[in-house]
This record gives structure tokens, C-alpha cells and sequence, in this order.
């Protein structure tokens, strides 16, 4: 009768340790995607900063009024 529930209890732990590593995987990949979007929007965000620095903003000081408020 023990060997019986201490077998049952070792299957569920098998089963729930088993979806819990299905979810560990699924958040593993998750986060490896958002870091990897991220990074992308950061690298857009750095593009498009030096296009409009370089494109629009034509003044002379290093600091310009106008380019911080766009």
C-alpha cells in the first residue's frame, strides 16, 4: 500500500516537474526574443537618431533648443 502511494506521488511530481520545464523553456525563449527586440528597437532608435541629426538638425551649437523638444 505504501510502495503504491509513494509511486503515484513520484508520477505526479514527474508529471508536474515535467510541464514546469515546458514552461521554463517556453519563458527561456520568450525572454531571448524580447532581448532581441530590444535590441533591434535600440539600434532603430540610434539609426534614426543619426538620420535626423544629420538630415534636418543644421545648427551650429552642440546643443540645440529645437532638436530636444522634436
Amino acid at each position: 500500500m505504501l510502495l503504491k502511494k509513494t509511486h503515484e506521488e513520484a508520477n505526479r511530481l514527474a508529471l508536474s516537474n515535467s510541464r514546469l520545464k515546458g514552461l521554463n523553456n517556453w519563458l527561456e525563449n520568450r525572454v531571448k526574443a524580447l532581448e532581441e527586440e530590444l535590441e533591434n528597437l535600440k539600434n532603430d532608435f540610434e539609426n534614426l537618431e543619426l538620420i535626423y541629426k544629420n538630415s534636418f538638425c543644421k545648427c551650429d551649437s552642440s546643443v540645440c533648443e529645437n532638436c530636444e523638444s522634436l
